[in-house]
C-alpha cells in the first residue's frame, strides 16, 4: 500500500509540475502577444513611438546586410539615427521635412507595424514622433542601460553584444554600439 501511495503522490506531484509549468508558458506566451514587458527598470515599450522607428530603422539595417551577404552587422546607434536625421532635415522648409519623414515612414515599413499611423489624420503623430526620435540621438546614461535592455530583449535571438560607450562629443552623453550575428 505504500508503494502505491508513493507512487500517486509522487504523479500527482508531477501532475501539478507540469500544470504549472503549462500555466506559465501560456501567460508567457499572452504577455509576448500583448507588447508587455514585465522588466520594471525598462522605460521602452514596444507602443513607444521612438522605439517604433528605432527597431524600424535597425531592421532595415539588418535586411540591407543580409541581402549583401554579410553575417554579422556593428551599428552603432548614435551614427545610424544622426544619418537619418540629417537626411530628414537637410532643409528649413516644414512641408518638406514632413513629406521626408513620410516617405522615411513608408520605405521602412512602419505603417505595417503600426496599422494606420500613415493615415492623413495620423500624419501629425508620425511628424511628432520622428521630432521625439531627433532629441533620443542624445542618450543619458539612464536611458542607454534601459534603450540596452530592450534591445537585448527584442534582438536576443540574434544579439552577439550590446555596449554603452561614451559619447565622443560629450562626457555625460552615452551611445550604444550593437553587434548582430546570424
Amino acid at each position: 500500500m505504500k508503494i502505491n501511495q508513493v507512487v500517486t503522490e509522487g504523479l500527482v506531484g508531477v501532475t501539478t509540475q507540469s500544470h504549472i509549468k503549462e500555466k506559465l508558458e501560456k501567460l508567457s506566451k499572452e504577455s509576448k502577444q500583448k507588447n508587455i514587458y514585465l522588466n520594471r527598470y525598462v522605460n521602452f515599450t514596444d507602443a513607444d513611438s521612438r522605439m517604433i522607428w528605432v527597431t524600424a530603422i535597425i531592421d532595415d539595417k539588418l535586411k540591407k546586410a543580409a541581402e549583401e551577404g554579410h553575417h554579422e552587422y556593428k551599428l552603432v546607434l548614435r551614427d545610424v539615427l544622426s544619418e537619418v536625421r540629417q537626411n530628414c532635415s537637410k532643409d528649413n522648409n516644414r512641408e518638406k521635412f514632413e513629406k521626408e519623414v513620410l516617405r522615411l515612414a513608408k520605405s521602412l515599413n512602419i505603417n505595417r507595424t503600426i496599422g494606420s499611423f500613415l493615415i492623413p489624420k495620423y500624419r501629425n503623430e508620425t511628424i511628432y514622433s520622428f521630432d521625439l526620435l531627433k532629441l533620443f540621438i542624445d542618450l543619458l546614461p539612464d536611458d542607454a542601460y534601459s534603450l540596452k535592455q530592450y534591445l537585448c530583449f527584442k534582438y536576443e535571438p540574434i544579439l552577439l553584444q550590446c555596449e554603452i560607450t561614451n559619447s565622443k562629443k560629450h562626457e555625460n552623453l552615452a551611445n550604444l554600439v550593437i553587434t548582430f550575428a546570424w
